[in-house]
């Protein structure tokens, strides 16, 4: 059974399993779609928009009670984005 949290969150749809044992919990699938490389080089120094907007989501996943305290993983999707040249 899967649960989509709410897509409203910067853009980014994340969706949650809640299917599982008791002693591990799913991980939480955060999909920011595709962006440019700089931005992907950025969010991999940990700056950016999409930093930015990785923590504003992490945030509100807490604040609705999808973290707890306990560890558990989130990953983190996001594609390179397809630059449009002359011979693409």
């Amino acid at each position: 059974m899967q649960n989509t949290a709410d897509p409203g969150l910067t853009g980014a749809s994340s969706i949650a399993s809640e299917a599982g044992s008791a002693e591990r919990e799913a991980p939480i699938i955060l999909d920011f779609g595709r962006t440019s490389r700089e931005r992907i080089r950025r969010l991999l120094r940990g700056k950016g928009p999409l930093m930015a907007d990785l923590n504003f989501t992490i945030d509100e996943l807490r604040t609705r009670g999808v973290l707890t305290g306990a560890a558990r993983p989130v990953i983190v999707v996001v594609r390179e984005k397809l630059e449009s040249g002359w011979f693409s």
